[in-house]
């Protein structure tokens, strides 16, 4: 007991000063660690003096895990974005974009670690790249060095992107998956809390069976009604009548796991709100992205002034549209240098974009006809140097050189460099 209370009062004093440090800077992987510290501890502790405090501490855990402000969404997004621009520049132009967008991120939060080493990262790719990043630094007042790039600068470390589900192809842009329908997110997790309990109560003894139904009762509405601090506290009253009720058990376990993921049932969203995200939703299967992140943006602060401050639907809702209108950049940018004849880099720029959105079936049609010309390219090169023999024997080689060039303008038939 003297340890459970000794952990318990450590756990209480890293959640402050967790608590404290998120007001400022991103601590995701403390509060992971935390909540598996939280959990161990409430098992440990249930059905002991320190029940209520390990579920207080529980809750604390929850409210950090909860979907944190606009102003930190706008920063994981920003640094996402940049992370991809980085990590595939072609050329120089993606390293200028990657600093622009992370000129943006480091005015929402100039103390960023992660922001100030992204720049860091850039800085070393060219000089011109260190001296906008030694400007920001120094506006921002930032106390971090720049590294002069290198003669040859070394290709930034790879960086993992979370896939995005597959998607299907529309005309102009990868639009989500459709949904059975308008009222459930594309792409986005359920907001529905879990289910799925065990019939196999304990059966009341004569002496607690009216206060058990009643509380029994009393846990089925508190739980559909959303209300899971509620659930949990009746359902440890509802134990101590009945130590061995397993209904009572598992909504106290599924209500603590909704708190964790910040589960907000349907009907506790205000009406405008769901109106506005399923506008949304249906806006990104159009491909309007622009749009729909405006109305997911506007649904979350509908939600927020409806008293619902943890929505993490709408939340992921932005994170995906901002790497949907990340990917169709992309491939934007590799169809104009597909245009100019510069296959190279727009395999970087496909590729880039099936790092954001995987088996998209326009990225990968693009980044194989792309792939397909350049090795082409390269074949005629390779015969064109070593074109030898009699008179007959470069005739026929060039005649082959001639069927390569033919072959590779079916499929971009408006190529200057192919002799379009």
């Amino acid at each position: 007991m003297a340890d459970l209370a000794q952990r318990i009062d450590a756990l209480r004093q890293a959640i402050g000063e967790v608590a404290t440090r998120s007001q400022s800077e991103d601590v995701s992987s403390d509060v992971s660690q935390l909540e598996r510290l939280a959990r161990e501890l409430l098992s440990e502790a249930k059905n002991t003096a320190y029940e209520s405090q390990a579920q207080s501490l529980f809750a604390e855990v929850a409210r950090i895990n909860a979907p944190t402000s606009q102003t930190h969404a706008t920063l994981r997004g920003l640094l996402r974005r940049a992370r991809i621009r980085i990590e595939i520049a072609g050329d120089d132009d993606d390293i200028d974009e990657a600093i622009d967008i992370l000129s943006e991120a480091i005015a929402l939060n100039p103390t960023d670690e992660e922001v100030i080493g992204l720049l860091q990262q850039a800085a070393s790719k060219n000089s011109q790249a260190a001296q906008r990043v030694s400007d920001m630094f120094k506006q921002h007042g930032v106390q971090a060095g720049v590294d002069q790039p290198s003669a040859t600068p070394a290709e930034a470390p790879p960086v993992t992107v979370t896939p995005a589900p597959a998607i299907r192809q529309t005309d102009e842009v990868p639009p989500v998956r459709k949904p059975d329908s308008d009222v459930i997110p594309p792409r986005f997790p359920s907001n529905q809390p879990a289910t799925g309990f065990r019939q196999t109560d304990e059966v009341p003894s004569a002496g607690n069976g009216g206060e058990a139904d009643f509380l029994m009762s009393e846990l089925t509405q508190s739980y559909y009604a959303g209300d899971y601090h509620q659930t949990i506290e009746i359902a440890n009253r509802l134990l101590t009548l009945q130590p061995n009720n397993a209904t009572a058990k598992d909504y106290r376990d599924k209500s603590e796991d909704n708190l964790i993921r910040g589960v907000v049932p349907d009907h506790r969203i205000p009406f405008d709100a769901r109106v506005s995200f399923n506008r949304a939703n249906s806006l990104v299967r159009a491909g309007n992205y622009d749009e729909a992140e405006r109305l997911y943006r506007e649904a979350r602060d509908l939600a927020e002034r409806g008293g619902i401050l943890s929505w993490k639907d709408a939340e992921q809702a932005l994170l995906d549209i901002q790497d949907l209108a990340l990917a169709r950049e992309l491939l934007n940018e590799g169809d104009r240098l597909m245009a100019s004849d510069s296959w190279m880099d727009a395999i970087r720029k496909y590729e880039g974009a099936l790092r954001v959105v995987p088996n998209d079936p326009q990225a990968d049609e693009r980044l194989e006809t792309a792939r397909r010309v350049q090795q082409d390219a390269d074949q005629i090169v390779v015969q064109l140097n070593t074109i030898g023999g009699t008179l007959r024997e470069q005739a026929t080689q060039l005649q082959n050189v001639l069927s390569i060039i033919t072959r590779a303008r079916q499929l971009l038939p408006n190529s200057q460099r192919l002799g379009g």
